[in-house]
C-alpha cells in the first residue's frame, strides 16, 4: 500500500489541512481588520491605498520619533556641557571672590590716595602761593596783551593775583595769565 494513493486518504487529509490553514489565516486577517472580503477590483485598490497611507503614517511617526531621539541625544550632550560649565564656575568662584576683595581694596586705596593727593596739593598751593608774596618783577603781561611794569605780587589767591605796579593796584584773574603762571600756582 502506497502512502499517496487515493485509497489511503492521505492526499485528502493534506488537502484538508491546507484548506484549514488558509481559512484560519484568512479568517484571522479578517478578524484583525487588515483584509476584507471584497468582490470588486475597486474595493481592493481602495484597501491597498488605505494600507499604503497607514504605512506612510507609520513611517512618518518613526521619523518623528527618530528626530526626538536625536534631539534627546543633543540635549544630553548640552546637559553635559552645562554641567562642565557649572563645575568650572564653581571652581572659579573662590578666585572671583578673591579678585572682588582685591578690587575693593584697590578702590579703597584710590579713594585714600586721592584724598592724600588733594591734601598735599592744598598744602603745596598754600606754600607756593604764600612764598610768592613780595616777589618783584620788572614786567608782567596778560594774555590779552596788557603789560604791567615794576610789579610786586601782593597776594596769590584761588582766583588769581593781586599786584602792585607802577600805575597802582590790580587784581588779575587766573584766566588772564599765561599758562606758565597757571601751572606754577595750580589754577
Amino acid at each position: 500500500m502506497s502512502f499517496f494513493t487515493s485509497e489511503s486518504g492521505t492526499p485528502v487529509l493534506i488537502g484538508g489541512l491546507f484548506a484549514l490553514i488558509a481559512v484560519g489565516v484568512g479568517g484571522g486577517a479578517l478578524l484583525q481588520g487588515r483584509f476584507k472580503a471584497t468582490s470588486s477590483r475597486a474595493e481592493v485598490s481602495k484597501d491597498v491605498a488605505m494600507e499604503e497611507k497607514a504605512k506612510e503614517s507609520t513611517l512618518n511617526q518613526i521619523a518623528i520619533l527618530r528626530q526626538d531621539w536625536e534631539k534627546g541625544q543633543g540635549l544630553i550632550a548640552t546637559h553635559n556641557e552645562w554641567k562642565q560649565v557649572g563645575e568650572s564656575l564653581r571652581k572659579a568662584r573662590p578666585k572671583a571672590e578673591a579678585l572682588a576683595r582685591q578690587r575693593q581694596g584697590l578702590a579703597d586705596d584710590v579713594v585714600r590716595l586721592r584724598a592724600e593727593f588733594e591734601d598735599y596739593r592744598g598744602r603745596y598751593c598754600r606754600q607756593i602761593r604764600g612764598a610768592a608774596a613780595g616777589e618783584k618783577l620788572a614786567e608782567l603781561s596778560t594774555r590779552q596783551g596788557k603789560i604791567f611794569r615794576d610789579v610786586t605780587i601782593r597776594r596769590v589767591t584761588e582766583a588769581g593775583l593781586e599786584i602792585t605796579h607802577a600805575d597802582g593796584l590790580a587784581s588779575l584773574a587766573a584766566s588772564e595769565l599765561a599758562d606758565s603762571w597757571r601751572e606754577r600756582f595750580q589754577w
